[in-house]
């Protein structure tokens, strides 16, 4: 049994296995290595870099041993144009950051914490990225985008798995069940929007940056003067219902750039 063949003849199932694997990866606990030099919040941020890297390597040396790194656009970005893509959640991780400086009392004085938290969140744009558009966005169009209504069915089912695994974070008991609802209806409309601009700017470079400044915005209150730095999250349901509501108007804007990426960008 040829595993490329049968990875690219059945990439659902192939792409299961792949998000289980490294789910369980990213999972494994090293906390205890860095907390012998850090505190809780660092060695926390520490796991995260050095797991999600380490998943990131697999998934794109997996890549490149499928051949289908032209297809996941692992390549120099060309199409400076289509960076005005991005403007929704540019949009958003700008006005999120001017709430955040409004109440805020300043950042931390930790140079060390800084660097750890934004090379988190970019080890959280490369993982995330490189396995939801690189990979399974990349298996879903290869099988079935040769053809409008394929790149569409593509790219949803692809999003829309990417929203469903952030569920995993209500079962771990990292957050209440309202934010992990939330957390799946934005990252699944999100999805759309990644995948689509990572199509029509021919580069996954450009998406794994913006996920990453994305994040590293909504998160900035971790490293405020005033937090208490917490691994469980909650959500209030007025913040689901502001958030459910902002997601119809970035849903038809996914929907709506995503028309124009060209049929048969991909062969069988």
């Amino acid at each position: 049994m040829n595993l490329k063949n049968q990875v690219l003849k059945y990439p659902i199932l192939s792409s299961i296995i792949v998000m289980f694997l490294v789910s369980l990866l990213t999972e494994v606990k090293i906390n205890a290595f860095f907390e012998k030099y850090f505190n809780n919040q660092i060695s926390n941020y520490l796991q995260g870099i050095v797991m999600q890297g380490l998943a990131t390597i697999i998934i794109v040396i997996f890549i490149f041993y499928l051949g289908i790194q032209e297809e996941a656009k692992i390549k120099k970005f060309k199409e400076w144009k289509n960076l005005v893509l991005f403007w929704p959640l540019l949009l958003i991780s700008a006005v999120m950051f001017f709430e955040y400086i409004s109440v805020s009392t300043g950042i931390k004085q930790d140079f060390f914490l800084i660097i750890v938290y934004i090379l988190l969140f970019i080890s959280t744009g490369f993982v995330e990225e490189t396995i939801f558009r690189g990979f399974i966005t990349t298996l879903f169009i290869k099988k079935w985008g040769n053809s409008k209504k394929g790149i569409y069915f593509s790219v949803i089912i692809a999003s829309s798995i990417f929203g469903i695994l952030h569920l995993f974070n209500l079962f771990s008991g990292r957050a209440d069940l309202i934010y992990s609802l939330s957390q799946l209806i934005y990252s699944a409309v999100f999805g759309i929007i990644f995948a689509t601009c990572m199509l029509r700017n021919d580069s996954i470079w450009p998406v794994i940056i913006v996920h990453a400044i994305f994040d590293l915005v909504a998160c900035l209150g971790q490293i405020d003067n005033n937090s208490t730095f917490d691994l469980t999250k909650d959500l209030t349901w007025n913040v689901f219902i502001f958030n459910l509501v902002l997601s119809v108007p970035l849903l038809i804007y996914g929907l709506f750039i995503l028309r124009k990426v060209e049929s048969n960008v991909y062969k069988k």
